[in-house]
């Protein structure tokens, strides 16, 4: 054999070998690319086998919805709870507003009264300081009616006349009048007794003269009369 003849089989047998290796290549490929759909396959199973458990599951959900319904009956008894308090807190509120309010109103009406009486009680002094000045006219007209003059021609005794009956009549107008005691019956609450006579013509404590006149403001003795009291 020739040595052109050797080399020739020689890149026949690699030739050959290399068909071989790719033969093995190309297998080995289809057998990977084959192994790939397989598990591709397996994959696609397991997805179409999990909503077949779906259903299952789907069941069970409403055994596990119903444990909160046995839970909500506490949160209605809360609910309940705190409408009590609230309507408790309510009543309070209202029992205290009108106490205040009771108050409020007691506490008007005590101010009035004591700011009337505190009026009242200016009133009375101003004029209990005046009654002395009355005094003394009344006391000048005594005086002139015993001169066995006729008063009535004196104009200085008709001026103190006059002025009397003025004061009198503004003393009235506050609720101030004269008290006429004689001849009525001895009231401690009303009369101070100076003297006390025995006198058969006249009644059992029976006032028989008056020294000084006593005064009523609004129905209350401001200043109670002096007398005389018989029996």
């Amino acid at each position: 054999m020739t040595a052109e003849d050797k080399e020739k089989k020689t890149e026949a047998e690699e030739t050959e070998a290399g068909d071989k290796g790719s033969e093995a290549v190309r297998e080995t490929a289809d057998q990977q690319a084959e192994s790939d759909k397989k598990t591709a396959k397996d994959a696609d199973k397991d997805q179409k086998e999990v909503p077949e458990k779906e259903p299952e599951e789907e069941k069970e959900k409403p055994k596990a919805e119903t444990k909160p319904e046995a839970k909500a009956e506490p949160k209605e008894e809360s609910k309940v709870s705190e409408t009590d308090q609230l309507k408790k807190q309510l009543a309070d509120n209202k029992e205290k507003t009108l106490r205040l309010l009771a108050e409020f109103d007691n506490y008007r009406k005590r101010t009035t009264k004591e700011q009337a009486e505190s009026f009242e009680r200016g009133e009375t002094k101003v004029i209990e300081a005046l009654l002395p000045v009355i005094d003394n006219l009344e006391r000048a007209i005594t005086a002139g009616q015993t001169d066995g003059k006729d008063p009535e021609d004196d104009p200085f005794f008709k001026g103190i006349r006059m002025t009397y009956d003025q004061v009198l009549r503004v003393l009235k107008t506050f609720g101030v009048e004269q008290m006429e005691d004689e001849g009525k019956t001895f009231d401690p609450a009303q009369h101070n007794a100076m003297m006390h006579v025995d006198d058969e013509d006249k009644g059992e404590q029976e006032i028989v003269q008056v020294f000084q006149k006593g005064y009523k403001m609004n129905g209350k003795v401001i200043r109670p009369s002096l007398v005389k009291v018989a029996n």
